[in-house]
């Protein structure tokens, strides 16, 4: 079930992302299955809520699981979730560095370097216009 969903998404973001498009993506939540997947094996028993996701107790140990389970979806279908984007943006801000972007990209941490300066030249058009 999980494999068809993932093919299902299968689908690559076009860059630069717009403003809206990329606020749209903060929403995008990982995929319930994962988030369980991780949840309970470490917990004997749980609720699940109308939307699939295991119900926790705990609001940091629930965006610690989120965190996580984003993490293993964009792993898994090849494709940037939020925190990778905000986090290549951010990195790139602080260091101006190809290199370090280079690293963090190859191993999926980040988007590409060619994909922060598309974005970054995008929106600075859209803000001098």
């Amino acid at each position: 079930m999980i494999r068809r969903k993932i093919q299902v998404m299968d689908k690559q973001e076009e860059w630069p992302l717009s403003p809206e498009n990329f606020l749209q993506s903060m929403d995008r939540c990982p995929m319930p299955e994962l988030f369980n997947v991780i949840f309970f094996p470490m917990h004997d028993s749980g609720k699940v809520n109308e939307f699939g996701y295991a119900e926790l107790p705990s609001y940091n140990e629930a965006m610690k699981i989120w965190s996580l389970a984003s993490d293993w979806e964009s792993l898994i279908t090849k494709q940037p979730n939020p925190k990778t984007a905000t986090m290549g943006l951010v990195i790139h801000r602080l260091t101006r560095s190809k290199e370090v972007i280079d690293i963090l990209h190859k191993s999926s941490h980040t988007i590409s370097y060619k994909n922060i300066r598309l974005q970054n030249s995008a929106w600075a058009k859209m803000y001098h216009n």
